[in-house]
């Protein structure tokens, strides 16, 4: 996906509003701890890592992901741009998790799995390629 394009979009009334106003990528090593936005689970200090800040909507935001995270939010929205972590669990359930023996939907939606779905081994073997270390 290329996070790096500015994206603006106009209303019905031809006005310009922004969406994405400004963003960049990058990899690093990380020297302190950090927060992956998608998993949840820290990135470590000399864990590689990706960052991807911006401005949205007026806002400024500075995330930080796992390289296998930043991996299946690129696969889920396939160039499409805007993605949300419950867009990218959604889909990594219907690709996956159905097929998993630890897979187990009660009849009230809630589902068994202990794993952190974004950091399963079988998810990203199955969605990015073998696992490697």
């Amino acid at each position: 996906m290329d996070r790096n394009a500015s994206m603006l979009s106009f209303d019905y009334r031809g006005r310009k509003h922004s969406m994405m106003e400004f963003c960049t990528g990058s990899h690093h090593v990380a020297r302190k701890r950090h927060m992956c936005i998608l998993c949840g689970e820290y990135i470590q200090p000399g864990e590689r890592y990706f960052r991807f800040a911006g401005k949205y909507d007026g806002d400024f935001f500075d995330h930080c992901f796992h390289p296998d995270c930043d991996r299946l939010i690129d696969r889920c929205v396939d160039g499409a741009g805007e993605w949300s972590v419950d867009e990218v669990y959604d889909w990594i359930r219907e690709c996956v998790c159905w097929s998993c023996p630890g897979y187990n939907e009660d009849l009230d939606g809630a589902f068994d799995c202990t794993e952190n779905i974004y950091r399963c081994e079988k998810v990203l073997d199955s969605l990015l390629g073998p696992v490697t270390t």
